[in-house]
């Protein structure tokens, strides 16, 4: 009797934690989900919240998950914003964290995730420098302590994901400088990592649009950083 009641009250708090969850982001934050490459999914998943959110929030292409699916599914868009979202950038942020929420078993409460943007134009808005300087370096400092445990995971030898960025320079340690003609996908080994910069060494390069890297080959080294690259489990 006692584990039937446990079981009855299970449910009815998982049914209260989804009760916030409008259908419309329900049912597409399941399509979004299936949407993201299961490397980043698996990074995005292990880092905490914020971390995790910022850091697809400031990724380029090809990883622009967010902006992508809601460009391409404009009902979506349009929710949001009769609900007085009203830049894409905020529509992102908020599936990302609820994304973010569902792979960690967390409810998710509209409500609340809407809350987090209005707080960030309140601190925006704030006339006073002194206060909003001192929010922001709390919120910094917050920010430093709870990622530490993910930046942790990037030890050496660990394997990472990225993009090497169109005409962006590359130091090389065995041949000087080298960059790509377009985004060419990759899979590195972790060499260094100095706070937020990592060393590695490219294991695997896919082929460019056009055949052509100047001066990086597999086996090189190159200087990257910790939001530009994601851990393979």
């Amino acid at each position: 009797m006692k584990r039937f009641a446990t079981i009855i009250i299970l449910i009815l708090i998982y049914s209260c934690s989804q009760r916030d969850i409008p259908s419309v982001l329900k049912s597409n934050l399941d399509q979004f989900e299936v949407s993201v490459n299961d490397t980043v999914k698996y990074d995005f998943k292990i880092a905490p919240e914020n971390v995790a959110v910022t850091k697809m929030a400031i990724q380029h292409e090809p990883f622009q998950y967010g902006e992508k699916y809601i460009s391409k599914n404009p009902s979506l868009e349009s929710w949001f914003k009769k609900r007085g979202i009203k830049y894409t950038s905020d529509m992102n942020e908020i599936l990302w964290r609820a994304l973010h929420k569902k792979l960690n078993n967390k409810s998710i409460n509209f409500k609340e995730l809407k809350n987090v943007i209005k707080e960030r134009y309140r601190i925006i808005r704030i006339k006073n420098d002194s206060i909003r300087i001192r929010k922001i370096n709390e919120e910094h400092l917050y920010y430093r302590k709870i990622e530490k445990p993910y930046l942790s995971k990037f030890i050496e030898k660990q394997t990472v994901l990225g993009y090497l960025t169109p005409g962006f320079i590359y130091i090389n340690n065995e041949n000087g400088y080298g960059y790509s003609t377009s985004y060419v996908k990759y899979i590195a080994k972790i060499i260094q990592r100095n706070d937020y910069e990592l060393k590695v060494e490219l294991l695997k390069l896919a082929q460019t649009e056009n055949g052509v890297l100047k001066n990086l080959t597999e086996g090189d080294t190159i200087t990257t950083h910790t939001g530009d690259v994601f851990l393979i489990p």
